[in-house]
């Protein structure tokens, strides 16, 4: 059974209970039975069911909006993918270039490092060599 065809049933049952409740009591205290105190008593119990029910309406309304929130999301979920399907993203990179970002600057530290170690090589070959030359005395 769906919720709606649940809910009208239990409404059914709760006025129907009010209503067996009220005839009992009409039966009950047949002589003694005053019309304020059973439209009282009817007026309870009516009321009591109408809390039930109002109560079991707002669970289904709940159970519908989180069904509603849960079927948005794999809606938008499900869209995000079509539309990648649909509409590939395609990015071209010129030749030469590197695919990371700041690879350039990585590319030009390095040869400048590179640059910088065959000076300090160059530097201390000469400083060897000079020093081989002075403590040779070749003079």
């Amino acid at each position: 059974m769906c919720a709606v065809q649940l809910l009208r049933v239990s409404v059914h049952e709760r006025i129907s209970a009010a209503a067996e409740d009220f005839l009992l009591q009409v039966e009950k205290g047949e002589e003694t039975a005053q019309v304020p105190a059973l439209r009282a008593l009817l007026t309870e119990r009516l009321t009591a069911a109408a809390k039930e029910i109002a109560a079991v309406f707002e669970e289904t309304v709940a159970e519908y909006e989180d069904r509603l929130e849960r079927s948005e999301r794999e809606i938008c979920r499900q869209r995000r993918l079509l539309d990648a399907v649909m509409k590939p993203e395609i990015r071209l990179h010129r030749a030469g270039q590197s695919l990371l970002p700041g690879a350039g600057k990585l590319a030009e530290l390095v040869e400048l490092s590179c640059s910088l170690v065959a000076k300090l090589v160059e530097l201390a070959f000469h400083r060897k060599t000079q020093e081989t030359f002075t403590s040779c005395n070749w003079w």
